[in-house]
């Protein structure tokens, strides 16, 4: 597109902004009313124009590292969503963002061949998207808002910004406040319909945050879903009320006031649990110890209303928990965690490993764990602590490749009360300070930045810590254990990583060994798939086995795990059979085995629509894979739903 073209769109859209800015929002129809509102607040209110050169807001360094020390909690709670979210969609040429209340991006993810056309709009930690300091534009619009909204191209109110498409949903906590955006950014042009997908995937992980924020909160509560559809999962509509050991509804999330209030024409909060359900408490905690598979619904008080629910037991057990006997069988939510002897199996190499672990196990030596990802380090290194003397004392785990640079000091080493601005009131204790009489497991230590490695460096030198603000320092009793899948004598050649740390933290080398390599292979598929299956498995075909066991798993045991899940919901029998495998894993097999297998992806992805009825979100669920890749197979295959036909 020429230079000229580009000035004769931009003079027009120009033209359009301050047209806007004359006409009654109930005249200007041309386009949606929260877009109107926000250019004419932008013009009104903010006194910023079209016509003025842009330049995107970046907040100076130490102003941005006392947001995000702030935001750390949140943040915490919405790494793994905003995860998901950019593995779906960065293949398509999305930027994912995660903002405060304010507007300021404190984590961007992007495909890095990407990075420098991204980094030319704006789009990298740090940038202000305020509609102050942005106009009209995905993230500050939705924050004014407080709503889920698109920004198409034109519908910006920067002319520089005609070529993006923004998609945003703010995100509150379990009080209702406003505290964050989640937003999906592309350079590229897109259809209607990726939009609507896009804007629906965003949608969801941010009421998946607010989930996840409203559950951390009232952890030691019975939890109730709850849905007018059959599915829970969902977070966009699904509901959460709180409800202590004494039947009291004490809270619900925006969902649950939007579902119930409606209906029962009043707030449930601080009510009986019966007085808003036609049901007692007790009988609740009955019909779910007994796990009755037809009492999955209820019904609103005052109101012709059914819901379909799901209850999530007290991260603490209650007193009313400890009344119930539940079915000895029935999988719980409480993780259990293997020891080390389950650990080790009948692998020789592990069997030495466990040996010599045991010998050295109170001794107070630093251990380093190294192997391929998905080899278990963290299994071990929880095993290692619940072996040891300090097996009643905190076991905290910190991964340091999952943090961004500017807060792995703070989650370290921790801060005192009024530190920085925006800090918590009463200071945050450190993971480090946290692990004091326990264990304190560093995972991909490889990551960790130089700095700081000179700082834990020094506390382990010492055995003392001093917090951010603080003076005098706190003295430590901890073992340290880290792990890495890197090649750390490398790093130290590159001059990537401290060779006096090194030696600091390899007291005990242990060196896990990869699925494919292990000696006691079978019997380890054998017990993960017994392990994960909702019904005992009765048998593995010779065939099945053969292809497992020849497989090279380079996502090692957690690899396993996913592939055994997925078996047993594709499984409706005693037998895991070829069919019950991904087609990953079957494109390895020998070719004599391969000759047997007819079960295609499409008939596998047929089927399961078929048999659930056309619902995506239950096929994404059973196949394990996300709603975007089954539309994305539907389309390759040319499946039609009879929805749409």
């Amino acid at each position: 597109m020429t230079k000229s073209i580009i000035d004769r769109e931009q003079a027009s859209h120009i033209d359009r902004v301050f047209g806007s800015a004359d006409k009654e929002l109930s005249d200007n129809s041309i386009r949606p009313p929260i877009i109107s509102r926000s250019w004419q607040r932008c013009i009104n209110q903010y006194n910023i124009t079209p016509e003025q050169n842009f330049s995107t807001t970046i907040l100076e360094e130490n102003k941005l590292r006392e947001r995000q020390d702030a935001f750390a909690e949140t943040y915490e709670l919405a790494k793994n969503s905003v995860n998901k979210l950019y593995e779906l969609i960065s293949d398509i040429g999305y930027t994912v963002l995660l903002t405060d209340n304010s507007g300021i991006t404190l984590d961007c993810r992007y495909d890095p061949k990407y990075e420098s056309k991204f980094k030319q709009h704006g789009l990298y930690t740090g940038t202000d998207w305020s509609e102050q300091a942005a106009g009209t534009n995905g993230i500050g619009t939705c924050l004014i808002e407080e709503a889920s909204v698109i920004v198409r191209g034109d519908e910006h109110f920067f002319p520089i910004m005609l070529g993006m498409t923004c998609t945003a949903s703010p995100i509150f906590d379990s009080k209702g406040k406003l505290i964050a955006s989640l937003d999906a950014t592309t350079l590229n042009p897109e259809t209607v319909g990726q939009n609507k997908l896009i804007s629906r995937l965003v949608e969801q992980y941010a009421r998946q945050i607010e989930a996840f924020y409203f559950i951390n909160d009232y952890k030691d509560h019975w939890l109730l879903r709850f849905s007018t559809f059959k599915d829970t999962s969902d977070n966009v509509v699904t509901g959460i009320i709180a409800i202590n050991e004494d039947g009291i509804i004490t809270a619900g999330n925006r969902n649950a006031f939007n579902l119930l209030c409606k209906r029962i024409g009043y707030k449930f909060t601080n009510r009986v649990f019966h007085e808003v359900f036609d049901l007692s408490f007790s009988q609740l905690l009955d019909d779910f110890s007994k796990k009755l598979p037809n009492k999955n619904s209820i019904r609103a008080v005052d109101a012709n209303s059914i819901f379909y629910f799901s209850l999530i037991p007290p991260a603490i057990k209650s007193a009313s928990y400890n009344q119930h006997s539940f079915n000895k069988n029935r999988k719980t939510d409480t993780k259990v965690h293997p020891n080390l002897e389950s650990l080790t199996g009948n692998d020789v190499h592990m069997q030495m490993m466990s040996k010599k672990l045991r010998q050295i196990l109170n001794l107070d030596l630093h251990i380093l764990i190294s192997g391929e990802t998905g080899t278990g380090k963290e299994a071990m290194a929880r095993a290692i602590h619940d072996e040891s003397q300090r097996k009643d004392k905190p076991f905290i785990a910190i991964n340091c490749a999952s943090i961004p640079d500017s807060l792995i000091e703070s989650e370290l080493f921790g801060y005192s009360s009024g530190t920085f601005t925006g800090a918590l009131k009463k200071g945050m204790k450190g993971k480090i300070l946290q692990a004091n009489g326990g264990t304190l497991f560093l995972d991909e230590i490889g990551d960790m930045p130089l700095h700081l490695q000179t700082r834990l460096l020094r506390v382990l030198s010492e055995m003392e810590v001093v917090p951010l603000g603080e003076t005098s320092p706190i003295s430590l009793d901890i073992q340290l254990i880290s792990a890495t899948n890197k090649k750390i004598s490398e790093m130290i050649e590159e001059n990537q990583f401290r060779s006096d740390l090194y030696f600091r933290l390899n007291g005990v080398s242990i060196e896990l060994p990869s699925l494919r390599n292990r000696t006691d292979k079978q019997d380890l598929i054998v017990n993960i798939f017994n392990k994960h299956a909702s019904s005992e498995i009765l048998d593995i075909s010779e065939s099945t086995m053969e292809i497992l066991t020849n497989y090279s798993w380079p996502g090692n045991i957690r690899q396993l795990i996913n592939v055994a899940k997925y078996a047993n919901a594709m499984c409706m029998e005693e037998t895991i059979k070829e069919e019950h495998i991904p087609d990953e894993i079957k494109a390895d097999a020998p070719k004599d085995i391969k000759q047997n297998i007819h079960y295609s992806e499409y008939d596998l992805l047929i089927n399961s629509l078929k048999n659930n009825k056309w619902n995506i979100t239950k096929v994404s669920n059973q196949l394990n894979i996300c709603r975007a890749t089954v539309y994305r197979k539907m389309k390759k295959y040319n499946i039609v739903s009879p929805n749409d036909s």
